[in-house]
């Protein structure tokens, strides 16, 4: 088949092994798609602006005066904006430091910001890979794995937001995601479905102690 790989290929922390090759790379798309759907960047403007009218309006009913209504408004604007720049910060770091690869053997994510995470997901361990589609054009793509349970706070923002028990890996806002699912797809079905030694499925983490899922 043919593959992909970004020309500006990000080499994995280690030497992959005699046999495996990279077929695909890429970051979440958009920083903005990011802050939607794990950040709740727009629920939170919302919020916010539900709290300002409040402010507003209680402030016009104690006073009765467009000045009483500017001064309370305000001072709430500072707080409710540093709620917003946190979010707009941490939607644009993870875009920025979070990769996602294909080899013809695994899944790899990489994520964090102090600290970088990495997780290795077998072909072997995959049994299913669900796809959500977006008006934007790109997808989020969960994958389900079997085996032993991983640990949430090493996926996470790659990771299913409500699936707390067992983890759901996810490689969020990708802006070609039939191709990678193509990809995905291709390889899984070579893949030959056999119980990987247990160093095959784990995570790292690069500045911290190494833990296993």
């Amino acid at each position: 088949m043919t593959v992909f790989a970004d020309k500006n290929l990000k080499p994995l922390p280690e030497a992959l092994p005699p046999g495996e090759h990279v077929l695909y790379q890429c970051s979440p798309g958009s920083w903005q798609a990011l802050s939607r759907r794990v950040f709740f960047m727009n629920k939170i403007a919302i919020y916010m602006t539900i709290i300002l009218a409040w402010v507003g309006v209680n402030a016009y009913l104690d006073q009765g005066s467009a000045l009483a209504i500017a001064s309370a408004v305000a001072t709430t604007i500072p707080a409710a904006a540093a709620v917003f720049l946190l979010v707009f910060w941490l939607g644009r770091f993870y875009a920025k430091t979070t990769v996602y690869t294909v080899t013809n053997k695994r899944v790899v994510i990489e994520t964090g910001l102090s600290y970088t995470t990495i997780t290795n997901l077998p072909f072997s361990r995959i049994e299913r890979v669900d796809m959500k589609a977006f008006k934007d054009g790109s997808a989020d793509l969960e994958i389900h794995m079997a085996g032993d349970r991983m640990l949430y706070s090493m996926l996470w923002p790659s990771t299913h937001q409500w699936r707390w028990k067992r983890p759901v890996p996810m490689l969020r806002a990708i802006e070609d995601p039939q191709q990678l699912a193509g990809i995905l797809a291709h390889e899984l079905s070579n893949s030959v479905v056999a119980s990987p030694a247990p160093s095959e499925f784990e995570s790292e983490n690069h500045g911290q102690q190494s833990a296993a899922v």
